[in-house]
């Protein structure tokens, strides 16, 4: 639906969100049934690279917003993110394969809460 009565965010659209909080569940790329607590999700600053966060010994204020997967593999990031926006996507655990992904754009269209599903390989 169109949120019409949305005046917070000052700008003419009124139809998306100016920021949107994200959540979603973590899952084995084999067995989408089996969920993966103790994940970290991070989400970097628009134009940080993976790469430059690596180098910078993963330098806490290029972090935007994380969360930790918690039981049946749930997460919520502590801050929202900007719809339209792309941000570095690191999702790490100790088990399996770590996914990273330069200029994750979140849709422009997303609604709050933006669902963002993650599937990981066992190493």
């Amino acid at each position: 639906g169109i949120a019409a009565s949305d005046t917070t965010t000052g700008n003419s659209a009124g139809v998306r969100s100016s920021s949107v909080n994200v959540t979603g569940i973590v899952r084995e790329v084999d067995n989408s049934r089996r969920t993966i607590s103790g994940a970290l999700v991070a989400l970097l600053e628009p134009g940080v690279t993976i790469q430059e966060w690596v180098d910078s010994d993963f330098d806490e204020s290029m972090v935007v917003a994380s969360g930790s997967s918690a039981r049946g593999g749930k997460f919520q990031l502590d801050a929202k993110v900007t719809p339209g926006e792309r941000y570095g996507l690191v999702v790490v655990h100790d088990d399996y394969k770590p996914i990273a992904v330069d200029d994750y754009q979140i849709p422009a269209d997303a609604t709050d809460p933006y669902e963002l599903d993650v599937t990981m390989q066992r190493k």
